[in-house]
C-alpha cells in the first residue's frame, strides 16, 4: 500500500515534465559542476603531501605515504556519499519547488484552452502553497470586466 502511494507522488509532482526536468537537470549540473572542483582540489592537496613526502626522501613504503592514501580514500568515499545524498535531496526539492511553479502554467492553459475553444469556466483559482496566488484574482477581475463590458481589442470584428 505504501509503493503505491510512494509511486503515485512522482507522477503527481510532475505536471510539467519539460519545464521541471529542465529545472532540475540545471541543478544536478550545476552541483555536479562545484562538486567536481571540489574533488579536485582534494586530490590535488593529497598530491602536494605526496609531494611533500618526496622532497623530505620518504621510502615508497613509509607510513607517511600509507596514511595519506587512506586518508584520500576515506575523505573521497565520504565526499562521495554525500555528494549522492545532496543531489537526491536537492532534486527533490526541485522537483516540489517546479512543481509549485509549473502548477499555475498548467492550470492557466487549461483555463485558457477550455475559454478558447468556447467552453464555459467558472473562477479560476489555483492550489493555496502555488506561487503567483494573486494572478487568478486580477485574471478574474478581467475576464469579469471584458464578459460585462464586452470589451474588446484592437483587430477584432466584434
Amino acid at each position: 500500500m505504501q509503493r503505491d502511494r510512494n509511486a503515485r507522488i512522482v507522477p503527481q509532482l510532475m505536471i510539467y515534465p519539460k519545464f521541471q526536468l529542465t529545472l532540475i537537470l540545471i541543478n544536478i549540473f550545476i552541483i555536479v559542476m562545484t562538486l567536481s572542483f571540489v574533488a579536485y582540489k582534494i586530490m590535488n592537496s593529497f598530491d602536494h603531501m605526496r609531494l611533500l613526502g618526496i622532497k623530505a626522501n620518504f621510502s615508497e613504503n613509509h607510513s607517511y605515504f600509507r596514511f595519506i592514501s587512506m586518508q584520500e580514500t576515506s575523505i573521497l568515499w565520504s565526499f562521495l556519499v554525500v555528494s549522492g545524498i545532496c543531489l537526491l535531496v536537492s532534486s527533490f526539492i526541485y522537483l516540489i519547488l517546479s512543481h509549485k511553479l509549473a502548477g499555475p502554467i498548467v492550470r492557466l492553459t487549461k483555463y485558457f484552452t477550455v475559454i478558447a475553444d468556447g467552453g464555459q469556466v467558472g473562477t479560476l483559482a489555483f492550489r493555496k502553497k502555488d506561487f503567483f496566488l494573486e494572478l487568478p484574482k486580477v485574471i478574474n477581475m478581467a475576464l469579469s470586466k471584458m464578459d460585462s463590458e464586452k470589451v474588446y481589442y484592437k483587430g477584432d470584428d466584434k
